[in-house]
């Protein structure tokens, strides 16, 4: 089995890649995140054991959930590794790995925006 074609396509249908804004002072900077909620344990493990990052897992009313994500430097090498595997994410996975470069503080808010767009309707 191909772990990258099949993963990206895990982070396709249940994943999500958004960069969040935060503020430290007036110094603005976003919160890059690559993450995957699922109902099924080995699938995060199999995300963790491939690219790194957290899992966390835990029972809301009655039910397991498992979560695995990265953040900022690792979010953004595996968004553009994962890029030409993706069919539906492949806009955000850009947006992500380029909106970090971007030195226009307008520009960059334009990409947060059109990121958050895309999160919305995927």
């Amino acid at each position: 089995m191909d772990n990258l074609s099949y993963l990206a396509g895990i982070i396709d249908g249940e994943g999500s890649i958004s960069a969040t804004p935060r503020r430290c002072g007036n110094s603005l900077w976003y919160q890059q995140t690559i993450r995957v909620h699922m109902s099924v344990g080995n699938i995060t493990d199999l995300l963790k054991k491939e690219f790194g990052g957290n899992t966390y897992h835990y029972v809301r009313n009655g039910k397991h959930e498992y979560i695995w994500q990265v953040w900022n430097k690792q979010a953004r090498a595996l968004a553009k590794k994962l890029e030409p595997y993706l069919f539906l994410k492949h806009e955000q996975a850009r947006l992500l790995y380029t909106m970090f470069d971007e030195k226009n503080k307008d520009k960059r808010a334009k990409m947060e925006q059109k990121l958050k767009y895309l999160h919305t309707i995927m």
